[in-house]
């Protein structure tokens, strides 16, 4: 079972434990950047999980697994041990980078785990505040969509997810979608968590005038009202739009958003430039 994010003083959000999450699939030296440039902004410690996938393990004990290098067609056989050999490479780079682009006054670790990608990083973000993994999208048929067990995970954890794409580290303005009653009061403690290492403005945009109204009423907007701006939305039907005003910013949902169900919403992100933190 997960823990609830880190509360500050008088139980306001407060970012100070950042996961940094990867599989062989998924490592990236963009998001990796992007969680150290992150966690040095906020003044996070910063925790780096590689996971050896068992699951591949698994598959090359089956007779008709093979691989086929980049610059060949020829398809050859893979053992456990090559296997074995790539992960501890992908690991010992990640590593070596970690080390040369965090500052020395930053917080950092580097761990690897074997097992089952998804049920160790769930383990790992008991503890965070923040899990930041790569938004690799992969099509099928005419639709693009997140890798299942990056869904998985999202719905799994309470810390916030922030999806960052390798060539765009996350950045403001911060952009908030707030759709249900109920739900302002942590997505804005969220925004303005983030925001705050930010030189640009946080935006909050609202289709639902009650969701806008629940804000407004909220103290954490009264102490943030400079940094603030409002926009309205007309809904979910709205995400091209929604997604092209974020541009290269963060954009702040919940993680149970309708906006989340729609088949052209993932379209849509696999081309934008923006984080997307989600939030449950």
């Amino acid at each position: 079972m997960t823990e609830a994010p880190e509360q500050g003083p008088g139980g306001k959000f407060v970012i100070r434990r950042i996961l940094a999450a990867f599989g062989p699939a998924t490592i990236s030296a963009g998001v990796l950047e992007g969680a150290v440039d992150l966690a040095g902004r906020l003044g996070a410690g910063l925790e780096t999980l590689f996971v050896e996938d068992i699951a591949l393990l698994q598959w090359t004990e089956l007779p008709f697994i093979r691989q086929v290098g980049l610059h060949g067609l020829a398809a050859m056989p893979l053992s456990q041990r090559e296997l074995e050999l790539q992960f501890r490479a992908l690991a010992a780079e990640a590593q070596r980078r970690l080390a040369a682009i965090a500052a020395p006054q930053q917080r950092w670790s580097f761990r690897i785990a074997r097992g089952q990608v998804s049920g160790e990083v769930i383990a790992a973000a008991a503890h965070a505040d923040l899990l930041v993994l790569g938004s690799s999208s992969r099509p099928l048929a005419r639709e693009t969509l997140l890798e299942p067990s990056v869904r998985r995970l999202i719905s799994a954890v309470k810390a916030p997810v922030l999806l960052l794409r390798p060539a765009h580290p996350p950045r403001g303005p911060v952009h908030v979608v707030l759709e249900a009653q109920g739900e302002a009061e942590k997505l804005l403690e969220v925004a303005i968590a983030m925001a705050g290492s930010y030189p640009d403005n946080s935006i909050i945009t609202a289709w639902k005038p009650e969701a806008a109204a629940e804000c407004e009423s909220h103290d954490e907007f009264g102490r943030a009202a400079s940094m603030i701006r409002v926009r309205r939305f007309s809904g979910p039907a709205d995400t091209e739009r929604l997604i092209g005003s974020v541009a290269g910013g963060t954009l702040v949902l919940s993680a149970g958003s309708s906006f989340l169900e729609l088949q052209t919403w993932w379209q849509h992100f696999a081309g934008a430039r923006c984080a997307l933190l989600l939030v449950r």
